[in-house]
């Protein structure tokens, strides 16, 4: 999976929701590989999901309270690190890319 692309989810009931991914993480201890991403509703304020995938890119969710707190960390670590652009492409003085790329307000 790769930062910036997009996949879709299919839920229990059948619908379609289009997934932005936001980065990507490979925990070196347990080899484990992680996906944040979130459905882009138009806000700032999108829900941001973690879960586990496998080398065919099917997603398991995480279960175990260790790995979820790690993965805290891992996210806040990564949104201290982006300060604002949340796409990884830029940093908040110098941002060049277009709007599309990320959910955040590149005026701010």
């Amino acid at each position: 999976m790769e930062n910036d692309a997009k996949f879709t989810v299919i839920t229990e009931d059948g619908t379609e929701v289009e997934m932005n991914i936001l980065f990507t993480y490979t925990d070196e201890e347990t080899n484990k590989n992680y996906v944040f991403y979130y459905e882009d509703k138009g806000d700032e304020d999108n829900e941001i999901i973690v879960s586990e995938y496998d080398d065919e890119g099917r997603l398991f969710p995480v279960t175990e309270e260790k790995d979820y707190d790690k993965l805290e960390e891992v996210f806040n670590q990564f949104m201290e690190e982006h300060d604002g652009c949340e796409c990884g492409c830029c940093d908040e003085d110098d941002c060049d890319c277009d709007d599309d790329c990320c959910h955040h307000n590149h005026d701010a």
